[in-house]
């Protein structure tokens, strides 16, 4: 009857300690769709800055005027990271059954995290984010470290360099192709951005929390004493809960959570789960590369040792979320409405913050000791592997024992990062970016992937976001939309991915290209004339995709003829072609002026090259009978210090006219220089050249009269915008930086040839007068 009763009793602690174990470890509701059969066999976002930048700026976006940094870096932290997830091989896809679980051992580190960093998931702006971008977030900050599900049949896992395997590790720890996500690609390294945004929420709700008071958490490792002695003999069991727990009782040490969210952690898990195995012969920097740097998915890890604590992702992501969070409180004193995605774009720009131009990511390896003491952060790292120790630890340790393990770990990350990861950085020069409306047309002679890769590198190049350039896919075959224009690289990657084998171009149909290009932009100008009340938008670019482009007469006469409409109807617009050698000759008589441009190197950067010539367009829609037009067309516009922005109104435009005015002022965001000057299409001199300042709350405007009969004897107008020097005010959700200067171009009068000069109201008004007179 006993045994029964002992019997009993365990089955029900098993219950429920298998109960707390998952509700702890259980992925949350609002993760579950990113590990759904069809989601998480299926393609990824890329992991890369430039597509993490564009999904945080579309959340930004929906929350601009409800939302301040501290609270959406919080609840993105909560929403989204959620570290340790598994895949266990054993259970398989099944209705209502996921067999992924929070169960690795990053996850109690995140856990305390949490613990110390304040915020609340349902608060974040995710409606608007689809569910490849609201997974790619999820995907991007979570850490976790997987096994190959098929390493025989994995390029990448049979072609890796072999490692040597340390004698002292157990084959059990042995891995086969290990995977590491919570990891993006950047110009400066791969990295955890994870334990930024955990460093930027911990900086805005700073605390220091004593290590005793963060027992009373849950656990999901710990036991109920009396459950214990139930299932075995308290004098029988090893006592490493209640040793750490005197231990931390008895300790006066505060864990700060800026600390906590990133070096201190990381090194507090190589102390305590690398320590007692391993002591002198502890390592960190753990390392590997891309599947594909173009399109970065899957990070493959060198090593299968089983040693990847502080990864040199997670170490460079705690060091760069250290660096901004120590800087963080006087950024935000400076300007009050700096958003996390401003954040990212400047620290990994080459120019750095708008307030500290050494803080950035090429000068970590300077910034990093200039804000970190080594006896601060080996407290810090002892504090919090107390706390580590006691949730999760697979040995027990006397606080000297720990304090010297530590001490190693603190040894071991100064000599790597002195000496190996700081060397390695140095500063690349600043690229400059083309802001163009490009509609992309291809035959379909590249592969899917190769397209795609082609794809990747130009959205990069033209820096295709909200604050540059845009995008558009065209079957090159029939002329039908494959994406239509976006400013959302995120949105272009998806696109490839639900391109399916009928919509797959198999040649090229000029014509039928450029008749879907006049027509969408007739439209466009229509909009932007009419119901925007606008006259500019980005320089307009046709780039045709076509290696192995041939055409008979009869098509290559019906191309140019719709060419010349398309010509006609939209003069701005540029074509380029993109083909072999030995194929270009079949584009003879396409090739008509300078808008025309053909390139058959491999090199990308002659696209960029051509389009950074590119000035941006200027349609002033229909001329007016009278001065001063009653509706008034306008457009806002940014420019930051040294940029230089150049718009071109086509001689087309001036046909018929004999007068256009057009006003530039600025708002105090700083000082713009502005520029005209007339330019004819065949000859690069500036006829009429001359330029004035704008400062202030001032204004300029410039008048041009002309008689323009034919597009021969016309010249085109330029205008040249150049930023001198900004008060760093730019604090609207349309400006990139704070030292961005704000400036508008209206358009006050656009007088048609053989008119009047005079307006109907006053020509009414002379009426009045005429019969109060009589």
């Amino acid at each position: 009857m006993k045994f029964k009763i002992i019997n009993y009793l365990i089955l029900i602690y098993l219950i429920l300690f298998l109960s707390i174990n998952n509700c702890q470890s259980r992925i949350p509701s609002y993760l579950e769709e990113c590990y759904e059969k069809e989601f998480i066999q299926g393609p990824q976002l890329p992991m890369n800055l430039m597509v993490l930048i564009d999904i945080i700026r579309k959340a930004e976006k929906s929350c601009e005027t409800t939302m301040d940094l501290r609270l959406f870096s919080s609840s993105l932290l909560h929403r989204f990271k959620f570290d340790g997830i598994e895949k266990h091989s054993d259970i398989k896809f099944d209705n209502g059954i996921l067999p992924f679980s929070g169960t690795g051992y990053q996850r109690m580190k995140n856990s305390i995290i949490h613990d110390l960093v304040p915020g609340n998931y349902k608060n974040f702006p995710d409606k608007n984010l689809t569910i490849y971008e609201r997974c790619a977030l999820h995907r991007a900050i979570s850490n976790t470290i997987l096994d190959t599900e098929n390493p025989e049949n994995d390029k990448f896992c049979m072609e890796r360099p072999t490692e040597k395997i340390s004698e002292t590790l157990m084959s059990k720890n042995m891995r086969k192709c290990p995977l590491e996500q919570g990891v993006i690609l950047t110009p400066y390294g791969t990295l955890s951005p994870g334990a930024i945004i955990s460093a930027i929420a911990a900086a805005l709700q700073p605390q220091k929390v004593a290590v005793k008071l963060l027992l009373d958490q849950s656990n999901e490792f710990a036991l109920n004493q009396d459950d214990v002695d139930i299932i075995f003999p308290d004098n029988k069991m090893i006592g490493d809960k209640s040793m750490w727990l005197k231990s931390i009782l008895s300790s006066s040490l505060e864990i700060d959570n800026t600390w906590a969210a990133t070096i201190a952690g990381d090194l507090a898990e190589m102390a305590i789960y690398q320590g007692p195995l391993h002591s002198t012969k502890m390592m960190l920097g753990g390392t590997g590369f891309w599947n594909n740097t173009m399109r970065p998915q899957v990070f493959y890890l060198l090593g299968k040792d089983g040693t990847f604590d502080a990864t040199r992702s997670e170490l460079i992501g705690d060091i760069d979320g250290f660096i901004i969070a120590k800087n963080l409180q006087y950024w935000k004193t400076q300007y009050s409405n700096l958003r996390l995605s401003q954040i990212l774009d400047l620290y990994y720009s080459t120019k750095g913050s708008v307030f500290h131009s050494d803080v950035r990511a090429c000068t970590r390896g300077r910034a990093f000791w200039f804000v970190a003491l080594r006896t601060v952060l080996e407290e810090q790292v002892f504090a919090f592997a107390q706390v580590l120790a006691y949730r999760r630890s697979i040995a027990h340790m006397t606080n000297q024992v720990l304090k010297n393990l530590v001490t190693q770990v603190v040894d071991k990350f100064t000599d790597y990062t002195n000496n190996h990861l700081f060397p390695e950085l140095f500063c690349i020069n600043e690229k400059n970016h083309p802001r163009v409306e490009v509609l992309v047309a291809f035959d379909g002679a590249w592969s899917v992937e190769y397209t795609s890769d082609f794809i990747a590198v130009l959205l990069e190049d033209l820096d295709v976001s909200v604050f540059g350039s845009k995008i558009g896919l065209i079957n090159g075959e029939n002329g039908r939309w494959l994406l239509n224009v976006t400013n959302s690289p995120a949105i272009v990657h998806t696109a490839f991915y639900n391109l399916s084998s009928n919509s797959w171009p198999s040649k090229i149909n000029l014509s039928a290209i450029f008749n879907q290009v006049d027509n969408y932009f007739t439209d466009k100008w229509i909009k932007t004339n009419q119901q925007l009340n606008s006259f500019g938008n980005l320089g307009q670019v046709i780039l045709i995709l076509a290696p192995t482009i041939k055409m008979t007469t009869q098509e290559k006469q019906l191309a140019v003829s719709t060419m010349s409409n398309l010509r006609k109807n939209h003069p701005d617009i540029n074509i380029m072609y993109y083909t072999t050698e030995e194929n270009s000759k079949n584009l003879d008589g396409l090739l008509l002026d300078e808008r025309d441009y053909l390139i058959f190197t491999s090199r990308i950067d002659e696209i960029v090259r051509f389009l950074l010539t590119i000035p941006r367009s200027i349609r002033p829609g229909k001329c007016s009978q009278y001065p001063y037009r009653e509706t008034v067309n306008q457009m806002e516009e940014y420019v930051q210090p040294y940029e230089t922005i150049i718009y071109r109104l086509d001689q087309m435009w001036k046909i018929n006219t004999k007068e256009i005015a057009l006003n530039f002022s600025v708002v105090g965001y700083g000082t713009i220089e502005v520029c005209t000057w007339n330019q004819k299409r065949y000859d690069g001199r500036q006829e009429k050249l001359y330029c004035r300042e704008v400062s202030g709350h001032s204004e300029t405007t410039f008048i041009e009269t002309f008689k323009c009969h034919d597009k021969i004897n016309c010249t085109a107008i330029h205008y040249q915008v150049r930023g001198m020097s900004s008060t760093k005010k730019c604090t609207e959700i349309e400006c990139r930086t704070p030292e961005h200067i704000r400036y508008l171009m209206r358009l006050e009068n656009y007088l048609c040839s053989g008119m009047s000069n005079i307006s109907p109201k006053f020509f009414m008004f002379v009426i009045l007068i005429f019969f109060i007179i009589k």
